[in-house]
């Protein structure tokens, strides 16, 4: 009876092991789908127009908005061709005064890749040769001359 004369004794609930911490979920890369044919182009200044607008696209963060400064940083000329179901084949520079802006360069064009078809009627040897012109920004943004918006002080 002895035991009976005890207080009862406060039992506390067993420690709960926390749960493991949830696994980041990282999202998988989906390859950017080829945009449709560029069935409306008829010349090749056309279609160069439909590539520099992806290119723009693709690189709104590095695109200087409005006119450029007088004296540019660096202008960069870039010969690619674009095969016929809109891949970029092959990227050659014609002219790059430094390595850093030859370098953003290809990569915004690589990034906007793929592109739009060129119609068959622009393919020379099953591709699409275009030479584009990055003008680059003290700040390192461009313009590309396609698209460019002018230069401050010119007439």
């Amino acid at each position: 009876m002895a035991a009976c004369d005890q207080m009862p004794q406060r039992m506390d609930p067993p420690a709960q092991t926390p749960a493991p911490p949830a696994k980041p979920q990282v999202a998988t890369p989906r390859p950017t789908p080829a945009p449709p044919p560029a069935a409306s182009v008829r010349t090749l200044d056309e279609y160069k127009r439909v590539v520099a607008t992806r290119v723009n696209d693709a690189n709104s963060e590095r695109i200087h908005r409005g006119q450029l400064q007088a004296l540019l940083r660096a202008v960069v000329v870039l010969e690619f061709r674009v095969d016929r179901n809109g891949g970029i084949q092959s990227v050659r520079t014609l002219r790059a005064p430094e390595r850093e802006a030859e370098t953003i360069a290809a990569a915004s064009l690589r990034r906007a890749g793929p592109f739009p078809a060129p119609p068959a009627h622009l393919l020379q040897s099953g591709v699409a040769q275009i030479t584009e012109t990055w003008l680059f920004q003290d700040s390192g943004h461009f313009q590309l001359r396609t698209l460019a918006e002018g230069q401050l002080g010119a007439r």
